[in-house]
């Protein structure tokens, strides 16, 4: 039987989804009528061990759906005492996990908003452009750098090799992206590669 050749199939991979993972609080209390029940041999129901057991197994049950696990003690106080001191720590605990929630979430709100009204908020301008010194959320064009860009996107459409272009402007003496931010005093990040020649990375 002839082989025929699977000409144009892309195979498409389903999106991949994080799930977001809890922080589990774990809380015990046991009253003091508890207590003196367990002591006479009444009831044991509702003892540490037993409230432990079950949080237990549901985290056991549940692992996948936490990060971490954290257990809170208050043994020998009535429920209507709101000063329990594992309570309040529990309490504490779960304000300030939301605080930081709402901090992050109106963090990127406020850069959300600035991104819609046309302000750049990276700490570094890209290649090509350099921040206002008037306001740091405009770019200007630095013309210098923009006769590069230009040069790499015409020899792109012209059907250039991203390694060839790189060879070409290390043949002509022009500085990498990292150089020519050196060169300029501009700020450099710490994340790029300190290389003054051109990859295809670059390109």
């Amino acid at each position: 039987m002839a082989r025929t050749k699977n000409r144009g199939y892309q195979q498409i991979l389903p999106p991949i989804y994080t799930a977001r993972r809890w922080k589990m609080g774990g809380y015990i209390r046991l009253s003091r009528e508890d207590l003196q029940k367990i002591n006479r041999g009444l009831d044991d129901s509702n003892s540490v061990k037993n409230q432990r057991d079950i949080l237990n197994d549901f985290h056991f049950n549940h692992a996948e759906e936490f990060e971490s696990y954290t257990e809170y003690v208050d043994d020998g106080h009535t429920g209507t005492d709101t000063e329990r001191e594992s309570f309040q720590r529990l309490l504490g605990d779960v304000m300030n996990d939301q605080y930081c929630y709402q901090t992050s979430k109106k963090i990127r709100q406020v850069f959300d908003y600035k991104r819609r009204n046309g302000q750049y908020i990276g700490s570094f301008a890209p290649y090509g452009y350099i921040k206002d010194p008037a306001n740091k959320h405009q770019l200007l064009v630095d013309t210098e750098a923009a006769e590069t860009v230009k040069r790499v996107y015409s020899m792109l459409l012209q059907g250039s090799s991203k390694r060839a272009i790189a060879l070409y402007l290390n043949g002509h003496g022009i500085f990498s992206p990292t150089a020519y931010r050196r060169k300029k005093g501009l700020p450099v990040s710490t994340a790029v590669a300190d290389d003054p020649m051109w990859g295809p990375h670059d390109t």
